[in-house]
């Protein structure tokens, strides 16, 4: 029997995998939803296929998200990473993969977990606008490289809101 799922994750098996383990399954580990915002961040402008292909080079560029580790990369760590092929070598992002981490490590002091943090923030919504509230709240926070889809994706992606899935898949309406 073959198992019917959204068509969007039928490509590889990094996709069948992400999509029927982990997308929309709530976390609460601290190094999981940090991977998960800095995923979504790397796929800025770039598709999911092509991270979800990168992955294990990002984990092992980033001390598989630990973010303590993260957050104590030097200047040289970081600037070996824009040269890893294993990885996407883009300046910003890398740069912003130690800074938020730094940030994380505040918010987890100041609010016990981050899904504590992030589930403080206005998250339901039925228009991209209408995460624009909470995308500047990130922001003022200190998050960078945060955006309206980047944050839909990453909400859905921890669990926080519903993954909409299509009615031929077998988690629809799970």
């Amino acid at each position: 029997m073959t198992i019917q799922r959204c068509k969007w994750a039928e490509s590889t098996p990094e996709m069948k995998y992400y999509h029927d383990k982990e997308y929309g399954f709530p976390v609460t580990d601290n190094d999981v939803i940090f991977e998960r915002l800095m995923l979504e961040i790397y796929q800025a402008g770039l598709t999911w296929k092509l991270i979800l292909s990168k992955r294990k080079g990002f984990n092992q560029a980033f001390h598989q998200y630990k973010i303590e580790k993260v957050a104590n990369m030097t200047d040289k760590e970081l600037e070996k990473q824009k040269s890893n092929p294993n990885i996407v070598r883009n300046k910003l992002k890398i740069e912003t993969t130690r800074h938020n981490a730094k940030l994380c490590l505040e918010l987890i002091q100041e609010h016990g977990t981050l899904i504590n943090y992030f589930e403080s923030l206005p998250h339901q919504y039925s228009t991209l606008d209408e995460l624009k509230p909470t995308v500047k709240q990130m922001k003022k926070d200190g998050f960078k490289f945060i955006g309206p889809l980047i944050l839909e994706e990453f909400f859905l992606s921890i669990g926080i809101n519903k993954v909409r899935h299509e009615k031929t898949c077998f988690l629809y309406k799970k």
